[in-house]
């Protein structure tokens, strides 16, 4: 398993942040067939456009199945995996 660090890049405050994670998620996708952990632990609070670049946009970059199997998320308070969860949500109604 590979896990990201999402602490090592805040503040979570913007869309580039997530590009530039969303960037070495692909990468690393790539590189091998480990699962892949986004882990919030330390993190109590990003912004919508962030998370929207870690589910919506990655999900349709790599295809939603792909994401499904290959991507986590780690240690979200409740207040994360909510915005987290109406994403992808979304990101899978837009796959059917």
């Amino acid at each position: 398993m590979f896990i990201i660090e999402l602490k090592e890049f805040k503040p979570l405050t913007s869309h580039q942040t997530g590009i530039k994670i969303k960037d070495i998620v692909k990468n690393q996708l790539e590189k091998n067939d480990d699962l892949i952990a986004l882990d919030f632990d330390g993190i109590d609070v990003c912004t919508d456009s962030f998370i929207q670049q870690l589910t919506t946009i990655l999900s349709h970059e790599i295809t939603f199945d792909t994401f499904r199997k290959r991507i986590k998320f780690t240690n979200l308070n409740d207040f994360l995996k909510d915005l987290v969860k109406s994403k992808l949500f979304s990101a899978s109604k837009q796959v059917a």
